[in-house]
């Protein structure tokens, strides 16, 4: 029997009290917590709003909260219903598309469940200009793989890191050193590519 909406919605605010408890904990786990937890609620609402008009069941705080978690987990985010929209339900249930949030590519190593060539891939497509012609790309790939066997293995693994967008603080806590001396590492490494490349040639390679 279908359950009309008043009684939805005084259902879901007499919930959401225990829900967004729920919710908050389950938000730890991601990157992004505000917008995580905006992300869930608005699944919540609708979840408990489907199952009560097809089903005539009104979903606990604790159901709601473990679908939202479940969702959001898989990369699936509430969009349109198009099945030409990448984020659309249906064609993630199709298996048409596989969905990675910017949270989860720029989540640290340990904590990231994105593989390492999908996040490499995802960088290079977000970093290489369209303009650029094919056989411009495969020259500095070129010479960027040059430049990167020219150098000591930790300055190849920085390297590689910073083409990944690594930070800093991540790359410190890699080589187990300070930040300070992570500076000195990286100015040495510029050194190195300002001379490989030359002074005249460098940005044309960045």
């Amino acid at each position: 029997m279908k359950i009309p909406m008043p009684q939805i919605k005084a259902h879901f605010e007499a919930i959401y009290p225990e829900l967004f408890s729920r919710i908050k904990h389950h938000a730890r786990k991601f990157i992004d917590r505000h917008e995580a937890v905006a992300e869930m609620v608005a699944s919540a609402w609708v979840n408990v709003v489907q199952k009560a008009s097809r089903c005539g069941i009104l979903l606990s705080a604790s159901a709601l909260a473990f679908m939202a978690n479940r969702r959001l987990r898989s990369g699936r985010v509430l969009c349109g219903y198009s099945m030409a929209d990448v984020l659309a339900e249906q064609t993630y249930r199709a298996g048409r598309v596989k969905v990675y949030m910017f949270s989860q590519v720029a989540a640290p190593r340990h904590q990231s469940v994105v593989p390492d060539d999908t996040v490499n891939s995802i960088v290079n497509a977000l970093s290489t200009s369209w303009r650029s012609r094919p056989s411009e790309i495969a020259a500095w790939r070129i010479d960027w793989a040059a430049l990167s066997a020219s150098l000591p293995l930790r300055m190849q693994k920085i390297l590689h890191w910073l083409s990944i967008g690594f930070t800093k603080t991540q790359i410190s806590k890699k080589l187990n050193v300070t930040q300070g001396r992570v500076t000195q590492i990286l100015e040495a490494l510029g050194r190195d590519i300002i001379g490989f490349f030359g002074p005249e040639n460098l940005l044309a390679h960045i």
